[in-house]
């Protein structure tokens, strides 16, 4: 009899680790749809320059429609934005939780 206790606690500990799993995952996703919109609007700002204006600091860079000084900015970014590492991280931190959610779901014998 303990050992179908131990198992059913065992399984219920894997679902509480999936529901933070899952939490955390739909967190990293944000941070990363993020990134990925500033990216975007930041290449679309390189692929056509003529059109901005650019304020460059060592901190970030501002980019804003034909005139100085930027009010209202078409798109910041700054150095911490593009930090390889951290960006390296995150998407090795989605991976990571991704598989663990898959491998907690086959066990548990859940859809995928």
């Amino acid at each position: 009899m303990g050992s179908e206790q131990e198992e059913k606690a065992a399984k219920w500990e894997m679902v509480e680790n999936l529901r933070k799993f899952n939490k955390r995952l739909a967190e990293v996703r944000i941070q990363m749809k993020d990134l990925g919109e500033l990216l975007i609007r930041f290449a679309m700002v390189l692929k056509e320059p003529d059109s901005y204006v650019f304020d460059v600091t060592d901190k970030d860079i501002s980019v804003g429609k034909y005139q100085m000084p930027i009010t209202n900015p078409v798109v910041e970014i700054g150095a911490a934005d593009l930090k390889w590492e951290e960006m390296a991280c995150l998407v090795e931190e989605y991976q990571e939780i991704a598989n663990n959610i898959r491998t907690w779901k086959a066990q548990l014998n859940l859809p995928k």
